[in-house]
């Protein structure tokens, strides 16, 4: 699986569940918590980067296109064996 697929996969599956919010309010507010992998298994390569750097550029372009309005709460968690 290549970076743009992994990328458009995380962004179809979280516009799938924001979807619905967003079709039946008029200003959605919404809290978005995403659960990171920062395990050691995350510095294996892929499509010639790294797991963890891949995981790096789909969350930053996930909060860059994220509007600034105040209807969206974004919270990031890691975890390694356990959350932090």
């Amino acid at each position: 699986m290549n970076k743009l697929t992994v990328l458009a996969t995380i962004v179809l599956t979280l516009s799938l569940l924001i979807l619905p919010f967003y079709a039946t309010a008029e200003t959605c507010l919404l809290d978005i918590s995403l659960v990171l992998d920062t395990s050691g298994s995350m510095s294996n390569a892929w499509d010639g980067s790294t797991r963890i750097d891949v995981l790096k550029v789909a969350v930053k372009n996930f909060i860059d296109v994220q509007p600034e309005d105040g209807t969206r709460w974004v919270g990031i968690v890691s975890f390694h064996r356990q959350l932090r």
